[in-house]
């Protein structure tokens, strides 16, 4: 069973939030891209994404995923961590889900969340059905497994899978 993230969060109304923003996108000239509960994606002119955010949690994990070489997460290049809950991560970019993959990941989410939280091997035996979604789940969870990240923190939704380099890849850990 997933547990719940128990998390650190600044304000994204916060001052130290705003100035951080507003000087990345100063500085580099970078382009919005998109925002969630948590933070907002900048793109910068080189292609690559600046994601700001105030998940302490999330901030952890891509500091403990950086420059590792796993399929099923987005490339990390610099984690910058200003206090607790508050800090952006330089990732690649990666493109949206298509509206039949959105759908397709939502079908089975059940099915995901029982194999990654509960070792449900036959809730992934299901999965094969998709091969792409389930060599994205098997990754994800050897990911988490190698490094030492708890599995049960990880933020899986259809909102946080995005593509890279013609395979699913978590942009929101």
């Amino acid at each position: 069973m997933k547990k719940q993230r128990n998390i650190v969060l600044e304000d994204k109304t916060s001052r130290q939030y705003r100035e951080l923003v507003d000087a990345i996108k100063d500085k580099y000239d970078a382009k919005y891209l998109g925002s969630g509960d948590n933070g907002v994606a900048l793109e910068l002119p080189n292609g690559k994404v600046i994601k700001v955010t105030t998940d302490s949690v999330e901030l952890e994990h891509a500091e403990t995923l950086k420059n590792t070489n796993f399929t099923s997460i987005i490339p990390i290049e610099k984690v910058k961590i200003i206090k607790d809950n508050l800090g952006y991560i330089v990732m690649m970019n990666a493109t949206k889900l298509t509206s039949t993959e959105r759908i397709s990941i939502e079908d089975v989410e059940k099915d995901v969340e029982a194999y990654l939280f509960d070792n449900d091997e036959e809730a992934l035996r299901r999965l094969k059905t998709n091969t792409k979604l389930h060599n994205f789940v098997v990754s994800v969870k050897d990911a988490y497994q190698k490094t030492g990240l708890d599995i049960e923190e990880i933020d899986y939704s259809a909102d946080n899978i995005m593509n890279y380099d013609g395979k699913f890849v978590m942009v929101d850990l």
